[in-house]
C-alpha cells in the first residue's frame, strides 16, 4: 500500500481530541504528519496518551454505526423468519425485492407486512 498522501505543507492537523499534557497545558494538540505522539508532546519530550472514550466526533460516528448495524440485524432476522414460514409467494417477491437496488426502506416495508422487526438482544439468536 502507497503511504497516505501528506496534508498541504503549511496547515496543521488539529486532534480531534487533545491529549492529557495539552489538556494539562491548556495548548493547542496538533498531529504532525507522524500522527502520535503529537507535536507538543514530541518537541518537549512528554508522553503522550490521548483518551479516545471522550472524542465526541468518534462517538457519534460510533452511534450512527450501531445504528446501521441495528437496522441490517433486524432486516436479516425479518429474512430468515420470512423464509422459515414456508409461504412459497412470500419467499419470492422477498428474493425479488432483494434482487433490485430498491433500497432498504421498501424491503423494509414489505417484511413488516408479513413478520415483526425487532433485533434479537444476542448475538447468538441471528
Amino acid at each position: 500500500d502507497p503511504p497516505a498522501p501528506a496534508p498541504e505543507s503549511g496547515k496543521t492537523r488539529r486532534a480531534s481530541t487533545a491529549c492529557y499534557e495539552c489538556q494539562r497545558l491548556r495548548t493547542r494538540c496538533t498531529i504532525g504528519d507522524t500522527g502520535i505522539p503529537c507535536t507538543q508532546c514530541r518537541v518537549h519530550g512528554r508522553a503522550c496518551q490521548i483518551d479516545e472514550s471522550k472524542d465526541k466526533r468518534r462517538k457519534a460516528e460510533q452511534k450512527r454505526t450501531e445504528e446501521l448495524l441495528r437496522v441490517y440485524r433486524s432486516l436479516i432476522g425479518g429474512i430468515l423468519e420470512t423464509m422459515r414460514m414456508g409461504n412459497g409467494e412470500i419467499a419470492q417477491e422477498v428474493l425479488s425485492r432483494m434482487r433490485h437496488p430498491t433500497g432498504l426502506l421498501e424491503l423494509q416495508d414489505l417484511l413488516s407486512e408479513y413478520v415483526t422487526l425487532s433485533v434479537p438482544e444476542e448475538e447468538d439468536e441471528v
